[in-house]
């Protein structure tokens, strides 16, 4: 069994086709998932999601491409909102620090808002999913005001960049590290992810992108939840692990970090 800890099942291109898509992945062996939204507009559609299907699980927040500095106060005064309303919601993400867009947001501002939706998190006790495009000091910088309680097990790096600064962060805080299909195709990423402790990491697709090969270079669009065994098996493959054992050692894990039933 495998948990896909971050697939943005919202997007036009999977959702048209969803029921089939999630039956797929249940073949697959890919039963349960977490949605992450990244503005307001994919909130309402997160949320409306989890109302639809028991498996999907809401995560929401204001991700730093999306920031607008003339309603930051407005955007944040909502998601405080939906946090009060809807229970279900088991993490606000996915939020971070993003380099391409610092012309039009600041990293002054990144971080400022990066902060108030962790602060938040502690608020609600609920654990975040960190984006970081080329900003690993300033994500590290910025999230060194928080003691290591307040990040053990509450906290994933998506996608995680192959850096050794961020890992010995997060081996250091207990943060969770997350490993997609680009695994298969970034030589970087592949020679990383062993070095990964085991009891730290969880698998995401970050569907529809991030297709991993063989299926990238076949053309064979959009990227799926039931993609998750075709670059476990890889990753098993590193860790010199059976299968199974990656898939409930990450499940697992996912469950610790989403506070999932078993």
């Amino acid at each position: 069994m495998f948990i896909d800890t971050h697939c943005h099942l919202y997007e036009k291109r999977l959702r048209k086709n969803l029921g089939n898509i999630l039956e797929q992945s249940a073949q697959a062996g890919v039963i349960t998932f977490i949605v992450p939204a990244i503005d307001l507009k994919t909130i309402d559609q997160t949320l409306e999601l989890s109302k639809q299907y028991n498996n999907v699980y809401p995560a929401i927040g204001i991700h730093p491409t999306e920031i607008k500095s003339d309603t930051i106060d407005h955007d944040l005064n909502v998601l405080k909102t939906h946090l009060q309303e809807n229970p279900n919601v088991v993490a606000i993400g996915e939020i971070g620090l993003d380099a391409t867009c610092v012309e039009d947001i600041p990293m002054q501002t990144q971080i400022e808002v990066l902060t108030k939706q962790i602060d938040l998190s502690l608020i609600h006790h609920l654990p975040t999913i960190i984006h970081n495009r080329g900003c690993t000091d300033e994500l590290i910088d910025g999230l060194s005001q928080y003691s290591k309680s307040d990040l053990q097990h509450k906290m994933v790096f998506h996608c995680c960049e192959p850096n050794k600064k961020l890992l010995n962060f997060a081996v250091q805080n207990e943060i969770f590290m997350g490993l997609d299909g680009d695994v298969t195709y970034d030589p970087e990423k592949r020679q990383f992810v062993s070095q990964i402790p085991l009891e730290l990491l969880v698998l995401e697709t970050d569907a529809p992108y991030l297709l991993p090969e063989p299926l990238r270079s076949e053309k064979k669009y959009p990227n799926t939840p039931a993609n998750i065994p075709i670059f476990a098996q890889l990753i098993a493959e590193k860790y010199a692990k059976p299968l199974e054992e990656i898939a409930a050692s990450t499940t697992q894990n996912a469950q610790t970090l989403f506070q999932l039933p078993s």
